[in-house]
């Protein structure tokens, strides 16, 4: 299982960093994101 780790100070968090992790998802290049 692939699991990607996306840092980041995210304060706040909002939905461009969701958008970049879903894409990442979407295209299959890991299974999760933590």
């Amino acid at each position: 299982m692939k699991i990607g780790l996306f840092g980041g100070s995210f304060d706040p968090i909002h939905l461009g960093h969701l958008v970049a992790a879903q894409q990442v998802l979407d295209e299959k290049l890991c299974e999760k994101i933590w």
